[in-house]
């Protein structure tokens, strides 16, 4: 945490689209469509009341349409492609090219069904004893993590026998991730690992993008986020850096359906992001804009929101009866915490050339909808923490204006030394203390220029001379273009010679 977090953006607005898979018979091009989301920016900034420029752009998954043909990787990446244009064109637009400022889950379309295919084979059932093996394959099947397929359409029981051909269902996806992102960002291969966080100090804000698609596959349509991926993200915002943060989560399933559909997410998962302290949620796959309270206990009042939005680019076909293709802007006013959705829908028939404009949320007529948001008592508890992260933080420099270096120690010695405030403070406290050991044990190996000349001289004094013979062969030393440090290196290189 950094003290000029005190200074963060409190007002921000996103940007949700979502299922950007689009039909060949109806396509919309990348100009028509960037055109159209550039002009409606123009429309509703303009507004009586002005809906202001995004900050963020979130990307609830489907960012393509994918084949179920044969060796169709070639097209599948020719799709990616043509997303990968879109979305680093809308960060010109709105974000000034800033590509990190867009956040994307992947949704059940970019699992290639072509290696789940292949990775299962029939099971072979013996007349004898037909209905009795049928059941035990069926009581298997609903099992968690099992490898055992029903399929519908060949009234057949399948088994994954090949593993790593299963899990290269993402790969295509994890392709265009790492690119887009210029290798800044890659997406896990390992399902228990396939989620990602995306902090921004300056607003304030942190955005979790999980997979919501693990094990699914040609046979298996249900939503699910593999627990531990909720867990290891939970267990890495407890960190203080994201103190007082606002949480958003983002996945692709909604988390409710008919009677009659299966590929929805089990909605349970959700009371552990509740309970961490996620204000919001979004999805799409359902392709209508909802807005849904989700509780995590009636009797303790802690509650996130879940907010959907309509596909972007679908087709006619891929339309739920009566609903416009839509997308979604989302206001947040962390001072009030308050939010307020609003929704844009395609107003003309002429999919190719789209024109957008207010739209009606759910059965409502109304186009935007004010939320109150609530903060858990997680919440709470950490924003106690933060004042008192700050407060100790002031003592200390305090201190140190003073001179009094070990008592500014004193005020740091509970507060986290990856924090980058407290471990420079704490290093200015050794320094004017000549307590080398600590430098060392606090320091190396260093993490910045000003951190790897303070080693250099503390591991000469201490006689650590191993230690500084790596630190002088390491490519940050050999490679800087500080002349601090060049002239450091010449020094020692010659001592320890």
């Amino acid at each position: 945490m950094n003290i000029s977090d005190s200074k963060k953006t409190e007002h921000i607005s996103i940007l949700h689209i979502s299922d950007l898979h689009r039909n060949p018979a109806q396509c919309v091009s990348n100009d028509a469509l960037l055109n159209s989301l550039e002009s409606d920016f123009h429309r509703y900034s303009k507004e009586p009341i002005p809906i202001p420029k995004p900050s963020l752009i979130v990307v609830s998954g489907d960012i393509v349409k994918g084949l179920e043909e044969e060796d169709p990787l070639n097209r599948i990446c020719l799709q990616y492609d043509e997303a990968a244009d879109f979305l680093s064109g809308l960060a010109n637009i709105f974000l000034g090219g800033d590509k990190e400022r867009i956040v994307i889950a992947p949704g059940n379309h970019d699992v290639c069904w072509y290696y789940s295919r292949a990775s299962m084979k029939q099971i072979q059932i013996q007349d004898k004893g037909v209905m009795e093996e049928k059941r035990r394959l069926f009581k298997i099947m609903l099992e968690g993590d099992s490898n055992i397929r029903w399929s519908w359409s060949d009234f057949e029981f399948l088994q994954i026998e090949d593993q790593t051909l299963y899990q290269k269902a993402f790969e295509p996806f994890r392709s265009f991730y790492t690119s887009f992102y210029e290798g800044k960002r890659s997406y896990a291969a390992d399902p228990s690992n396939q989620y990602d966080i995306f902090d921004y100090p300056d607003i304030n804000t942190t955005v979790v993008a999980f997979n919501s698609c693990y094990n699914n596959d040609h046979c298996n349509t249900v939503g699910r986020i593999h627990y531990d991926c909720i867990s290891r993200a939970i267990r890495t915002l407890r960190d203080p850096q994201y103190f007082g943060r606002l949480l958003l989560a983002v996945w692709h399933h909604n988390v409710k359906g008919s009677p009659l559909e299966a590929d929805y997410m089990d909605g349970r998962c959700l009371k552990n992001l509740i309970e961490a302290g996620f204000s919001l949620g979004f999805h799409g796959h359902q392709h209508y804009t909802e807005v849904v309270e989700e509780y995590l206990s009636c009797l303790t009042g802690d509650k996130s929101y879940l907010i959907s939005t309509g596909t972007l680019c679908g087709s006619r076909y891929q339309l739920p009866s009566g609903k416009p293709r839509q997308y979604n802007i989302i206001q947040i006013d962390q001072g009030q915490m308050e939010a307020m959705v609003h929704v844009r829908e395609m107003k003309e028939s002429n999919f190719e050339l789209p024109i957008w404009g207010p739209g009606s949320l759910g059965t409502e007529n109304t186009s935007s909808l004010s939320i109150q948001l609530h903060k858990t008592n997680i919440q709470i508890v950490r924003e106690t923490a933060m004042k008192s992260h700050l407060r100790q933080i002031s003592e200390a420099e305090r201190l140190i204006g003073s001179r009094e270096y070990a008592l500014a120690i004193e005020a740091l010695k509970d507060l986290d030394e990856k924090d980058g405030i407290v471990r420079r403070l704490k290093t200015e406290c050794y320094i004017n203390t000549g307590d080398n050991k600590e430098i060392i044990r606090l320091c190396y190996p260093p993490q910045n220029d000003s951190e790897i000349i303070y080693c250099f001289d503390a591991l000469w004094k201490e006689g650590e001379t191993s230690k500084l013979k790596t630190l002088l062969d390491c490519d940050k030393v050999k490679h800087s273009e500080s002349r601090s440090i060049q002239e450091a290196q010449r020094k020692y290189s010659k001592k320890v010679k």
